[in-house]
Order: C-alpha cells, then sequence, then structure tokens
C-alpha cells in the first residue's frame, strides 16, 4: 500500500492548499481552451522555484506559489508513478525517470520526465 495520494493536498497557493489533481485540472478547464484544446500543455515542478505552467507557449507562475521543495515535489508526483520507480529513482541520484500517466476522469494521458538538476529534484509533465 503507498503513502501516496493524488488528492493529498500539499501545496499552498493562490490562498488555497492544492493536490496534484487539483494542479491538472487547469488541463481540463474549458476557460483556458481554444477550439477544444487546452492552452496549456505543461506543468513544471522544480525545487525552490512555485509551480509553472506553460500557457500559450510561455512559463507562467501560478499565483501565490509557494517555493517547492523536495519533499513537496515526492508528495505530488510520487502517487502518480509505480513503487518500483520511486525505488529506481530515489535509489540513483543520476537516475531521470520518464514515465506516464492516465487521468482517468478526464481522459487525459500525460508524460513526465523526473530528474535532479543542480538544485534538486525537478518534473515536467506534458499533456
Amino acid at each position: 500500500m503507498s503513502d501516496y495520494s493524488p488528492e493529498d493536498k500539499v501545496y499552498t497557493a493562490q490562498g488555497g492548499l492544492y493536490s496534484i489533481i487539483d494542479l491538472l485540472r487547469s488541463f481540463a478547464d474549458p476557460e483556458l481552451e481554444v477550439n477544444g484544446m487546452s492552452r496549456i500543455s505543461d506543468l513544471h515542478l522544480k525545487v525552490g522555484e512555485p509551480v509553472r505552467y506553460r500557457y500559450d507557449g510561455s512559463l507562467e507562475v501560478i499565483q501565490g506559489g509557494e517555493a517547492l521543495t523536495e519533499k513537496m515535489i515526492q508528495r505530488l508526483i510520487f502517487p502518480l508513478i509505480s513503487e518500483e520507480q520511486r525505488e529506481r529513482f530515489l535509489s540513483d541520484s543520476s537516475e531521470d525517470l520518464d514515465a506516464g500517466y492516465c487521468w482517468d476522469e478526464q481522459q487525459i494521458n500525460f508524460r513526465l520526465n523526473l530528474f535532479r538538476d543542480r538544485e534538486g529534484m525537478a518534473c515536467v509533465m506534458r499533456m
């Protein structure tokens, strides 16, 4: 049994707490679409930075978002990957992880890349 849930509210922004599912909801928001296509293509998570979305090709910071810690990124992303993938990523500091996540509720598929840079853990999710 995993200690991680995609419904765990771990990220503070815009005066509230958000789960990874809450953050992914923007990809399915009809108000953020043009001709049925989301204007958001990516979600960027990086230690020391607030959550950012790629919106119309530009990186946009979520308003009032706190700087992410490694623990926050783990709690946001680890529910989306398998226990084996988590263990492999954590056991090898040079390991990058490429995985897929299907958000069944909205029938949206994401590709995610979890990696480390000079500042620490980072992840990019692309719809």
